[in-house]
Parts: structure tokens; C-alpha cells; sequence
């Protein structure tokens, strides 16, 4: 399977998406197995910087540091310090980032420093984050090492998370480049394609409905592995780059990329991010934006129950959904960061393809939720 898996992804020649913002400007490229020819657009630039720092999620370098120092090495890059930082969501905290800060200080870092995050999305946050911040800013690469971060590795997005909820200390710093190559895909888990997919599934939503189609289709009818990622996350970033470009500090359209995080982030935080991943919360949130748009009598509750039942099929834990009292979720929705003083704002659908913002009353969430808990059941029992 990973051979005719390596042959799809090969069909697909690399993929260059130029970011072009107000303030700067970058390329993403996607590839293959490629990382080393990745590089060689950035090999002589890279060597003006004073300090090259790699900071890698701890369980990625473990699996991929050879390939990473071989194409480095390729390019004539083999002066670089590491600072290994633990996998997944608990990177994110405020002990990791004054962990690195103080090692970038002990180093003698300057501002003319390059850090490259080496990892999954939360190991893009965190990394962004430490660049946004290490003394008030320097520059930073992503290198993507998963399905899920082929959106938060785009758009300059950083954050950690605090007690009281998630990503709610960041900043909004761009990156110099995106070297995402897929080829780390094949040590991912089924839960971590799942996890990718959803944000993906995302993107389909707010742009296209044939695309919505076809993407459902093909996670039907393939194995995760099968699936042509490079061709398929190459238009899901196409959709985010189009937004970001307009509205880069989320004052309006950008808003519409937080579809189905508003319920997200409050059943990360209240199941546990050890328990369901960013991805499969996210999944489950878009269902609910989705039953919060039917009960606006914008779509039909036909397609959400539909929806909920190719969610359940893929295996995601809605099950879980209900192990967390409303009234908890409710608290979590009122301190995230996209709350404002009128209300908790929530992005629905008029149609596929055509998102609007809208403060939603308590009342209509409570009813929402027993109503989703009740689909969910229906469609477990089906």
C-alpha cells in the first residue's frame, strides 16, 4: 500500500502557492518526498542568518531526523542548533515557551535568527508564537509534518493555550516559507488522517460543493493513505491563502476559517486534549454549526443528519460529546477568544459556499445541543 501510495503522490508534480500579503510575502510549496529540492530555493538566504534553530515535536524528530539533516546537509545547511519540544498539544503551554526563550538567550541569539518548526499544527503554533515574541520578533519556516497543519501552518496564526482556554495568548506573525512535504505521512495514525481531514472538510465547505462531493467520495472510497494529499490540500490552502490575503487580521472574512471552532475549542478543553484530538473536534463542530444553521432555516436538517452519519461513519468520537455538561460548554464558548461583548459568535452556512458570522442567544445553543445529543444517538442506534 505505501508503494501505490507513493506512486499517486508522485503523479502530482510539486506545488508552489505565493502568499501576498501587505507586509510580506512567502511561498508555500507542496511535494512528495522532496524536502531536500524544497530547500534549494532557500539555501543561500538561509545561510545570512547568524543562527539557524530547528525546533522539532519530540516524537517527529525521533522518526524523521535523518531524512530532515540529509536534505539539509543536500543544501549545505549543517550548522544548526535543535531544541526538541514535547509532542501534541501540551507543547502549547507557557513552560515550553519560556523553556525555548530561555534557550534561544542562553545560545546568543540575535534578531538575525532563523527558527524552523519541524512538526505538526501545534508545534507550528508554539514556534510561531516563540518567533513572534523572541525579542519582539524574528524570522521562522514551517515544515509541516501532518494532514491537520496544512491550515494552521498558513496564514501566521501563533498561539499557546492558557488555563482558561485555547490559543488565547498569540499573535499574528507570518512565516518566511511552507515546506510541506507529504512523504511524513505514511508514519501517521488513523487518527491523525481523521484529525487532518476535518479541516480540510472545512475548506470544501466554505468554497465548493462539488468539491465537497468529490472529497467525501474519495474518503469513502480510499484508505487515508491512498488518498492524492498533495493535489487535495493544495486546494484547501488555495482556499484559506484567498481569505487570509484579504482580510489577514481576521477583522471580517477571515472570521469564516473559524467555521465549527467555537464549539471545538470548548469540547477540547472540556473532554481533554488527550482525550479528542484538534481535528476530530473540530469535525464535530462543524456538525454543530451546521445543526445551528438548519435551526435558522438556512439548510435542511436532512443534509445535518446526513452529515453526522458520514462524520460517524469515518469514526469520530461523537460519543463523547455528551461526557461534558451544556452549562460547561457554554462557559468555555463565553471565554473564547471570538466571543464579543454582544455574544458567542458562531459561523453558519446560508449554502455551501456562502458562510456568515452570527451571534447565537444561549437559548438557541441549549436547544441545539440537546438536539445534536439526540442525532447523534439516533445515528449510533441506526
Amino acid at each position: 500500500m505505501c508503494r501505490v501510495n507513493e506512486i499517486l503522490q508522485r503523479s502530482f508534480k510539486m506545488q508552489k502557492i505565493h502568499v501576498s500579503l501587505q507586509s510580506s510575502s512567502y511561498d508555500i510549496l507542496l511535494a512528495h518526498n522532496e524536502l531536500a529540492e524544497m530547500l534549494k530555493g532557500y539555501r543561500e538566504s538561509w545561510r545570512q542568518y547568524d543562527q539557524i534553530v530547528v525546533i522539532p515535536d519530540e516524537h517527529v524528530w525521533q522518526l524523521h531526523e535523518h531524512y530532515f539533516r540529509e536534505a539539509m546537509t543536500m543544501n549545505g545547511l549543517e550548522n544548526y542548533l535543535v531544541k526538541p519540544i514535547p509532542a501534541g498539544e501540551s507543547s502549547k503551554s507557557i513552560d515550553v515557551w519560556e523553556e525555548v526563550q530561555t534557550f534561544l538567550l542562553q545560545q546568543n541569539c540575535n534578531r538575525n535568527t532563523l527558527l524552523v518548526a519541524f512538526g505538526g499544527g501545534a508545534c507550528g503554533d508554539v514556534v510561531g508564537f516563540i518567533a513572534a515574541t523572541f525579542l519582539r520578533g524574528v524570522d521562522y519556516c514551517q515544515m509541516p509534518t501532518t494532514v491537520l497543519a496544512h491550515d494552521s501552518s498558513v496564514g501566521g496564526k501563533t498561539a499557546i493555550n492558557h488555563s482558561l482556554g485555547k490559543n488565547l495568548l498569540g499573535a499574528f506573525h507570518q512565516p518566511i516559507a511552507v515546506l510541506y512535504d507529504s512523504s511524513f505521512f505514511d508514519t501517521l495514525s488513523e487518527k491523525e488522517f481523521r484529525s487532518g481531514f476535518a479541516e480540510l472538510w472545512k475548506h470544501a465547505w466554505l468554497s465548493d460543493a462539488n468539491w465537497l462531493q468529490e472529497l467525501e467520495i474519495s474518503v469513502l472510497q480510499n484508505s487515508w493513505r491512498s488518498i492524492p494529499w498533495v493535489a487535495e490540500l493544495t486546494k484547501g490552502i488555495q482556499v484559506k491563502v484567498s481569505i487570509v490575503e484579504r482580510d489577514v487580521f481576521e477583522r471580517h472574512e477571515r472570521k469564516y476559517l473559524n467555521f465549527g471552532h467555537t464549539f471545538s475549542h470548548a469540547l477540547e478543553k472540556g473532554i481533554g486534549y488527550s482525550e479528542i484530538s484538534h481535528g476530530e473536534a473540530v469535525a464535530i463542530g462543524i456538525l454543530f454549526d451546521l445543526l445551528i444553521s438548519a435551526e435558522k432555516g438556512f439548510i435542511p436538517h436532512q443534509l445535518v443528519k446526513e452529515k453526522i452519519t458520514f462524520i460517524h461513519s469515518l469514526g469520530y468520537p461523537l460519543n463523547k460529546v455528551s461526557s461534558v455538561p451544556f452549562e460547561n460548554y457554554y462557559e468555555l464558548m463565553v471565554r473564547d477568544k471570538k466571543a464579543t461583548k454582544t455574544g458567542i459568535q458562531f459561523v453558519l452556512l446560508h449554502t455551501i459556499g456562502n458562510p456568515v458570522v452570527e451571534t447565537i442567544e444561549k437559548k438557541l445553543l441549549l436547544h441545539a445541543y440537546h438536539l445534536f445529543q439526540q442525532l447523534i444517538e439516533e445515528v449510533a442506534n441506526d
